[in-house]
């Protein structure tokens, strides 16, 4: 699936801003192609200035059952510290489970020596068994306090 074909995805933000600081959710349905599952993402990221609170999520669930009783089986593990927003799904490696594309991701909890966290630039998640646990991506180290 090309990249462009994301804006097909039903793309939901919820409310507006609720603070300067705190963005609110972003909610992607995410369709499959016929014979692969369709997925519901959740990202939220909320971070102000140096030692304000922050916070990270993202969850994602695959869709199941009938338009009239639909199924949501969560498909990854959330955290607080971990935050990524897909851009795009396909099945890269012929699996018949599509791989989740993104653009950027965060994890606070894998920190380095300076205390920033691990950053992926474009890069994809892959299903270990029937969770998306296994992410990839080109690094991006950053060795500098952003205050």
């Amino acid at each position: 699936m090309a990249e462009s074909e994301a804006t097909e995805w039903a793309r939901r933000t919820v409310g507006e801003d609720i603070h300067d600081w705190i963005r609110a959710p972003e909610v992607l349905l995410m369709p499959g192609a016929a014979g692969t599952p369709s997925f519901v993402s959740v990202s939220a990221d909320g971070h102000g200035p140096c030692n304000e609170p922050s916070f990270h999520l993202w969850a994602l669930w695959e869709l199941r059952g009938t338009t009239s009783r639909p199924e949501l089986v969560l498909r990854n593990q959330p955290d607080r510290w971990m935050h990524l927003v897909p851009s795009a799904m396909a099945d890269v490696d012929g699996d018949g489970r599509p791989e989740l594309l993104f653009k950027h991701f965060h994890d606070q909890a894998a920190g380095n020596a300076s205390g920033q966290p691990q950053r992926l630039e474009n890069g994809l998640v892959r299903a270990f068994g029937e969770d998306y646990v296994d992410v990839d991506g080109l690094e991006n180290p950053s060795f500098v306090c952003p205050c």
